[in-house]
């Protein structure tokens, strides 16, 4: 309950709720980017989640590899665990732990070089050629070998 003498306390106990709000959030694991985002959730209606594991555990999963047409899957996922093995991105991490589930025993080939593309991926050298692994965008932006 609020008691308000002036309309100064009402109007700085909004903040403060939201900030409280926040703080709460963040305890309980959930991250939420400002008050904003916090408000807008009074007046949600419904809530979609993903099948992947990203928003309902926190754990993306690696869950299906299409290769281009005349790609090798084997040798598409095996380069990409080499070059993300090397990465510290938290997709990185699925595509290393769940790709190496699925390539058995392929060999690896061995990725050096791997450069951060801040927002967009990952490049890297293989075998003497140069890899990116990123978002479509990189490869629309021209950064990358086109598709």
């Amino acid at each position: 309950m609020l008691v308000a003498a002036s309309p100064c306390a009402l109007a700085i106990s909004v903040p403060s709720a939201v900030l409280s709000g926040v703080a709460r959030a963040g305890r309980g694991g959930v991250l939420v980017k400002g008050g904003g985002p916090l408000e807008n959730l009074g007046t949600l209606t419904a809530l979609a989640f993903d099948k992947t594991g990203t928003l309902t555990e926190g754990k993306p999963r690696l869950t299906d590899v299409v290769p281009a047409d005349g790609v090798n899957e084997q040798e598409l996922l095996a380069v990409a665990v080499a070059v993300e093995r090397l990465s510290d991105h938290p997709l990185a991490a699925a595509v290393v732990r769940d790709g190496g589930a699925k390539l058995g025993g392929h060999p690896e080939p061995r990725a050096e070089a791997v450069e951060s593309l801040t927002g967009q991926g990952v490049r890297a050298q293989v075998a003497g050629k140069t890899t990116m692994i990123g978002k479509p965008g990189l490869f629309e932006s021209g950064e990358g070998p086109p598709f």
